[in-house]
């Protein structure tokens, strides 16, 4: 990972674009080149989100219940929940199990009992279930996000990912004097591929499950037999 400034993307659509300097009565202004940063980086934070399996952009965080309440507000950057623990002792964690129809409903004594403890997702909230009788501690795993709120912040990324961000935001740039795109549509497609490919790999670059489930599906079959 490396951290790049998002200022050094923008001046790199800039000139891609052949555009003015930035300015607020440009055709490109300021906030309009932002707009589009914030975009280009929330689409970029979903592939990750969705080809790793190793949580590229995952956080974690310790939440605490509290006594006749069932729901737990989830962080604000908690897009996407991956694991949700009671760390029932210092060296005792308990995963939670998700709730469905059937199973919503409170065991007696289930956060010291036999019975399993559930939670869905509501909002930006957990439900337990059952309520907590009382306060326990919950260990959240999270995928976050890309976000940011000025020209001048600072992101960490892995090689590539600022190419694909200004690329993408030259997309948009033409969309917006509407013109003829393609060039860097053909140009983000290439590297789009690649980036992915990195994302599905850990840092020793092992092949996860999902990529040899790729090239099975990439076969046929004749009489029951691969080829």
């Amino acid at each position: 990972m490396r951290t790049v400034v998002i200022s050094d993307i923008q001046e790199r659509v800039r000139q891609l674009c052949d555009l003015p300097a930035y300015t607020t009565d440009t055709p490109i202004t300021t906030a309009t080149i932002l707009d589009f940063s914030k975009l280009a980086c929330t689409l970029l934070a979903g592939i990750a989100r969705e080809q790793s399996a190793q949580m590229l952009l995952g956080g974690s965080t310790q939440l605490t219940t509290t006594a006749g309440v069932s729901q737990v507000s989830l962080p604000t950057e908690a897009e996407d929940l991956v694991r949700i623990s009671w760390l029932k002792e210092p060296s005792q964690e308990i995963a939670l199990e998700v709730a469905d129809s059937d199973s919503m409903k409170a065991y007696p004594n289930a956060w010291g009992g036999v019975y399993p403890i559930r939670y869905r997702l509501i909002g930006q909230a957990v439900e337990l279930f059952p309520t907590p009788d009382q306060v326990y501690t919950l260990n959240v795993y999270y995928q976050g996000g890309i976000y940011i709120t000025a020209s001048t912040d600072t992101v960490l990324m892995r090689d590539g990912w600022d190419q694909w961000i200004a690329l993408q935001m030259c997309i948009l740039v033409r969309a917006r004097q509407q013109k003829d795109s393609s060039d860097f549509a053909a140009m983000l497609a290439m590297l789009d591929a690649d980036v992915k490919k990195h994302m599905r790999k850990d840092r020793f670059a092992v092949r996860q499950i999902r990529d040899q489930r790729a090239l099975y599906d990439r076969m046929r079959t004749y009489h029951g037999r691969w080829y």
